[in-house]
């Protein structure tokens, strides 16, 4: 451990560098939380008006394992290939 942190007098650096640490991985988590709404939407969107022509129902729901399973090959390292949360 380096010398200067072990004292009593070194605890406002540690404090400061803490709340440094910490606000950055709260921006980090709403930069991605942001993008990722971003995307949701704009795949919601693309499958509306794309694969759907605009018509919701039943057909709607049977193409969302298709759409999935032709995505998982191009998008292996994200996490697209959950069906869990396409069935709510």
């Amino acid at each position: 451990m380096v010398a200067f942190l072990s004292t009593s007098d070194a605890l406002g650096p540690v404090f400061d560098l803490r709340q440094l640490i910490e606000q950055a991985r709260n921006t980090a988590a709403v930069a991605v939380n942001t993008g990722l709404t971003v995307l949701y939407l704009h795949v919601g969107q693309r499958i509306r008006s794309s694969v759907l022509d605009d018509v919701r129902g039943c057909y709607g729901q049977e193409i969302l394992p298709t759409l999935s399973a032709e995505l998982m090959p191009h998008c292996r390292r994200v996490r697209c290939s959950s069906t869990r949360s396409t069935k709510r």
